[in-house]
């Protein structure tokens, strides 16, 4: 990823990881201050820090609160739906939000995975799944 001229790398301190630049190693373009990071900056990045996962753009600017045991971006091919789907899981249980923390689903499922590149379908226990679909951003069942 090219950052204002150069590029970004990957580093540990302290053992605490951050990204730094090329042109001025010692003036970190993310601070030493996550557990984990991805490899290699992007503008959204899943990142741990004391314990619990959050969300981070490539500016550190945080996009989910630390307060998750587990995030899970679900990719999706389809950009006209323009929103980042996150599955998290807060006490033991999955809920679906997007960027900036808006909860799309509770957090009370067992299991959420991705159906197809339009929906999740979402399950508690044995029931019956429900499906949340991205274009209406509704439940179908």
């Amino acid at each position: 990823v090219f950052m204002e001229g150069g590029y970004s790398r990957k580093e540990q301190r302290n053992g605490l990881y951050g990204f730094t630049g090329e042109f001025d190693p010692e003036r970190p373009v993310i601070p030493f201050i996550y557990q984990e990071l991805p490899r290699k900056l992007s503008y959204t990045m899943i990142a741990k820090k004391d314990g619990k996962y959050g969300m981070i753009t490539n500016r550190n600017v945080e996009l989910l609160p630390f307060e998750y045991e587990r995030l899970y971006l679900i990719p999706s091919k389809k950009i006209r739906f323009n929103k980042e789907y996150v599955v998290a899981t807060k006490d033991g249980k999955k809920g679906l939000v997007y960027l900036q923390n808006e909860i799309i689903l509770p957090f009370k499922y067992d299991r959420i995975a991705k159906r197809d590149e339009q929906s999740v379908e979402a399950q508690i226990g044995e029931e019956s799944p429900i499906i949340y679909d991205f274009r209406s951003q509704s439940i179908l069942k």
